[in-house]
């Protein structure tokens, strides 16, 4: 009976220095991250939201400084408020690794299948996302007869913002309309190498689909739709009516800007990340 009752003191001293050693061994160094403390098990899922995000955390800056973290429902959210942290945190070899991994999504499963998507591959540093990026940046710089041919464009393009402004400065007009009409030129040069007409059926495509995109990043709905993905196929809910749309514009868009010059391309024609990929593609056919 004695030596039972000693086993077993043994065994959960042992225990316990196991347990001790591994809680050192992970625990985290360095100073503790300032918390805002919201509601019990909500957090701050009642206080922050899509139109009040900006204004929120700058508030909580104010406060905390420039770095802090908070809870939405039980997960941690840490906000970085200053261009050197984001530098240190995103760029540097140290840090890089763990910051630049995304988590899983219905958005990025469901309308990114694969993490085909330099913003929504899950893993950051990997072999994947860093050949996305490599051939991105290759495109930007390969541009037509090279970057400054992409500089140019888009200066241009920023020149006819400016004289359309001035136009109007009799008129009452809303600037968000007016900047986002020049921002889709810009991405269609970027894309394709040309703006859009005024007036043009797509002239509202890529803001058409970032209002699908933020409804389904929108913490709410990615806890739903991650937890009950089959409310997608629901007819008569939000979530099956934006998840229809969204696909409808990814064709749309996909149809405008890749399959309609695939249609027309020429040999050596790399005006446009889209002609770059497809003069790649070509190449890498006939070898």
């Amino acid at each position: 009976m004695l030596v039972a009752i000693v086993l077993i003191l043994i065994s959960t001293a042992i225990i316990c220095l196991i347990q001790y050693a591994r809680n050192e061994s992970t625990s985290p160094k360095g100073k503790p991250v300032p918390k805002h403390h919201g509601l019990p098990l909500l957090g701050m899922a009642l206080d922050i939201n899509e139109s009040n995000g900006i204004y929120k955390f700058a508030e909580l800056a104010k406060r905390h400084g420039e770095i802090f973290c908070f809870n939405v429902f039980r997960q941690n959210v840490v906000v970085l408020n200053s261009v050197s942290l984001l530098r240190k945190a995103f760029c540097s070899e140290k840090y890089g690794k763990y910051f630049n991994n995304k988590p899983k999504s219905f958005y990025g499963k469901y309308f990114r299948p694969g993490g085909d998507s330099v913003a929504f591959t899950p893993d950051g540093t990997g072999y994947t996302y860093k050949r996305m990026k490599k051939s991105y940046m290759k495109a930007l710089h390969t541009y037509g007869s090279g970057i400054k041919d992409l500089e140019t464009k888009i200066l241009s393009e920023l020149d006819n913002l400016v004289t359309k402004i001035n136009s109007m400065e009799t008129k009452a007009f809303i600037f968000e309309e007016v900047l986002k009409r020049s921002l889709t030129n810009v991405i269609a040069v970027i894309l394709v190498g040309e703006s859009l007409p005024d007036g043009h059926k797509d002239e509202d495509l890529f803001w058409q689909y970032v209002a699908i995109q933020n409804f389904f990043i929108a913490h709410y709905v990615e806890s739903i739709l991650s937890t009950l993905p089959l409310l997608r196929f629901m007819p008569f809910t939000k979530f099956g009516k934006m998840y229809r749309e969204g696909k409808q514009l990814q064709k749309r868009i996909a149809e405008r800007y890749f399959y309609s010059i695939k249609k027309t391309h020429k040999r050596g024609d790399e005006v446009g990340i889209v002609r770059f990929y497809l003069e790649q593609q070509k190449k890498e056919m006939s070898n």
